[in-house]
């Protein structure tokens, strides 16, 4: 029949075409269209004080914060000898800190001032985290270490909350809505970059420093760069709301 030969037919020619190029093409204009986005978002964070403020102090908090988290468990596993249990819970105390700040800050109504509180709030873990450290430095007994780790795992978790849902608020209420998404991953890319580094680095560092030293060493960083990178980007902190 006609309709069977035409259908052979053109199943020949579909065959043979070469689908190639167009996909090239497509692909070559997505990948111009992800490249153009990352390039306007930058020019974005540079035109924006605050938001390249964030992005820096960002990045280099996320780096010393890296020390935090691969001090604990090496302190309470392979120097207090802790038990299973025992970190267990202090490893339950973050998510305490975390949810007790959740709740406190969906009852608050406004917050003034997020990025002058946050900025703050870093100072305060530098301090928390300078005291925690100089205690390595006794010798307590494994109860009182356990209380002290319990007690500074609530409120580091608790700060860091405060921190970040403010700033989130702050920036999605400042941040023009055609660049929200592609200044949130930027962000989000940029303060993640240096995590690896910061594991690499500090790593190195706890294999040939005791962890109290290292956490030490961390905290007096923390403070310093809360007190001199908003003076370096002139942030004026009174008047961002």
């Amino acid at each position: 029949r006609s309709s069977d030969l035409m259908e052979f037919i053109t199943i020949c020619i579909i065959l043979f075409i070469n689908f190639k190029f167009s996909k090239s093409k497509i692909e070559n204009k997505k990948e111009e269209n992800v490249i153009i986005m990352f390039k306007m978002g930058l020019k974005y964070v540079k035109s924006n004080n605050v938001v390249m403020f964030l992005v820096v102090f960002g990045m280099f908090i996320n780096f010393i914060f890296t020390s935090i988290a691969l001090s604990l468990p090496i302190i309470q596993i392979k120097e207090l000898k802790f038990e299973n249990y025992l970190y267990a819970f202090t490893q339950m105390a973050v998510s305490i800190g975390l949810l007790v700040s959740a709740i406190m800050i969906s009852f608050m109504k406004e917050i003034k001032n997020p990025l002058k509180i946050s900025i703050r709030a870093v100072t305060v873990i530098g301090f928390i985290l300078s005291i925690f450290a100089t205690s390595l430095f006794f010798s307590f007994s494994k109860i009182t270490f356990f209380s002290i780790i319990v007690v500074f795992s609530i409120s580091i978790s608790f700060l860091i909350n405060i921190i970040n849902i403010p700033l989130q608020n702050m920036l999605i209420t400042t941040i023009d809505k055609n660049f929200q998404a592609r200044v949130f991953n930027l962000i989000n890319t940029l303060c993640g970059i240096l995590n690896p580094l910061g594991i690499l680095f500090f790593s190195i560092i706890l294999d040939k420093y005791k962890s109290n030293i290292t956490l030490l060493i961390s905290s007096v960083l923390i403070m310093i760069l809360s007190c001199i990178l908003p003076k370096a980007f002139k942030i004026n902190e009174k008047v961002i709301k």
